[in-house]
């Protein structure tokens, strides 16, 4: 038997049929490295069977450490549209010159209207410090972003709104 610390109730430890269901465990790592409640989300994963060798944990570990790249979407109100055109155009402008400067290729998404730079607001940051280019890109997102021209937003983010269609004439809450 187990104490369930959140219940404050105790609990029968899984029988040795249910251990021998359960997927492989995925790779153990150092105590020191795994933060609060990584225990849980490991045995939520490993439930789901999704990975079945160590090289999938490893793969899939490395994923979720990994910084998200920077993602933004043009938004247009039709009272704003020559300022959204305006910012836009400038935009697509500084993302072409960051990228013949660095050499590194972002990726348009026209589905939602919208762009995917090939680094994270961290690595953006930093080369902002060391490049003209990467500076000026940041101060464009960052104004383009307060004005409310450009959402910064995950790419899986932007799926539920492109599905629902919203229109400038709808309510949404």
């Amino acid at each position: 038997r187990v104490l369930n610390s959140r219940a404050g109730r105790r609990v029968r430890s899984r029988t040795a049929a249910a251990a021998a269901a359960t997927p492989p465990e995925p790779p153990s790592e150092e105590p020191s490295e795994l933060p609060a409640g990584r225990a849980l989300f490991r045995e939520y994963y490993a439930r789901q069977k999704l990975l079945s060798s160590a090289a999938d944990w490893q793969a899939f570990g490395q994923s979720m450490r990994s910084p998200l790249p920077i993602t933004f979407r043009r938004c247009g109100l039709p009272s704003r549209s020559a300022a959204s055109e305006a910012c836009w155009a400038e935009g697509q402008q500084l993302i072409r010159a960051f990228e013949e400067s660095s050499g590194r290729q972002g990726r348009a998404l026209p589905w939602c209207h919208g762009y995917q730079l090939p680094l994270s607001r961290l690595e953006l940051r930093s080369e902002a410090q060391a490049s003209g280019a990467a500076a000026a890109l940041q101060a464009w997102l960052l104004r383009a972003s307060g004005c409310g021209l450009v959402m910064r937003q995950e790419v899986v983010s932007m799926v539920p709104a492109l599905l629902l269609g919203v229109q400038a004439s709808h309510r949404v809450l």
